[in-house]
């Protein structure tokens, strides 16, 4: 009984570091796009001064286009955060997608 309670404690606990440790839970491209568009967003909110409500229905409204959660979201920006260097090259992915986006914005507002 002794030796099955350990077995048992062992295998949830390889269960619990592996799922802290494995890596990102979204695919790295996805994430860029979700956390750019939620960056965007929550700027937005700061700027427009959106109440609480109005702005976590935009950025579920991120979450639910993309077919993902901020739960989700949250816990892979943390394995990124780890590793300062995977962390910096992410956030230099995120900082162009960014700037495609306004761009793009520019160039449909001049036209």
């Amino acid at each position: 009984m002794k030796k099955s309670y350990i077995l048992l404690s062992l295998l949830l606990a390889l269960a619990c570091r592996n799922g802290h440790t494995s890596g990102s839970a979204l695919d790295r491209d996805l994430l860029v796009k979700v956390y750019a568009d939620v960056l965007i967003v929550r700027e937005e909110n700061g700027i427009s001064r959106l109440d609480s409500a109005q702005g976590r229905v935009k950025l579920d409204s991120v979450y639910q286009a993309y077919h993902t959660s901020s739960s989700e979201v949250d816990s892979s920006i943390q394995s990124y955060k780890i590793d300062i260097n995977r962390w910096r090259e992410f956030y230099d992915d995120v900082a162009r997608r960014i700037e495609d986006i306004q761009q793009k914005q520019r160039q449909q507002t001049s036209n």
